[in-house]
């Protein structure tokens, strides 16, 4: 499938990502299921995902101080679910899965994973302030350098086809009380936003 520039990315609310991002030690790029991830600023573009410091990717991120969000569909639900079962201390993730890596376009080393609809590439560019370690995780905040994505999955608008991509949503539960994270499908179109303004407008208030 073609990949064209993706000019308003987008993640949907909740959806789990493939985050990829290089590894120094290994001379290869891993790959991270990622869903506590979202936008967190539109103008410019930010990206923010948390992380537990106990994470092999985390001192990944720490280094190389980039990433890429590669936005999987349901198809990959098996790859996604091996990719966040097994440690890239020990696994070449692309191929245990047979994803294939592909070079980003904006930053270097990391790679992206082709099968996925959407590209998003991230770079920290202030990481006293934009690394931020809070508990149990840490929040890595990315400004968006390039995205991009399969030309069929998006509309007239530049917007990604929820319908057809179907973003994989997982919905985490804790584990010390016997949890376990399950994982849902995100496609039907429910409503607009503003519909319950009589007059029919977008409104902006909060």
């Amino acid at each position: 499938m073609k990949k064209i520039d993706w000019l308003h990315p987008r993640l949907p609310f909740c959806s789990t990502t493939l985050v990829t991002v290089f590894d120094d030690r290994k001379d290869r790029t891993n790959i991270i299921a990622v869903s506590d991830i979202l936008v967190c600023c539109y103008a410019p573009l930010y990206i923010a995902m948390c992380i537990r410091p106990k994470r092999y990717s985390h001192h990944l991120l720490l280094n190389t101080l980039n990433f890429c969000v590669n936005i999987p569909g349901n198809s990959l639900l098996k790859e996604v679910d091996l990719c966040g079962n097994c440690s890239g201390h020990d696994t070449d993730k692309f191929k245990k899965t047979g994803l294939t890596p592909i070079p980003c376009r904006s930053i270097m080393l990391t790679e992206a994973v082709k099968q996925c609809y959407g590209h998003i590439e991230c770079k920290i560019e202030q990481p006293s302030t934009h690394i931020i370690h809070l508990g149990e995780h840490t929040v890595f905040i990315g400004k968006v350098l390039n995205s991009w994505a399969d030309q069929d999955m998006l509309d007239e608008k530049g917007q990604i086809k929820i319908e057809s991509a179907q973003p994989i949503i997982y919905v985490s539960y804790q584990r010390e009380m016997g949890g376990q994270g399950k994982y849902h499908l995100m496609g039907e179109l429910i409503g607009k936003q503003g519909f319950s303004n009589k007059k029919g407008g977008k409104g902006n208030g909060r």
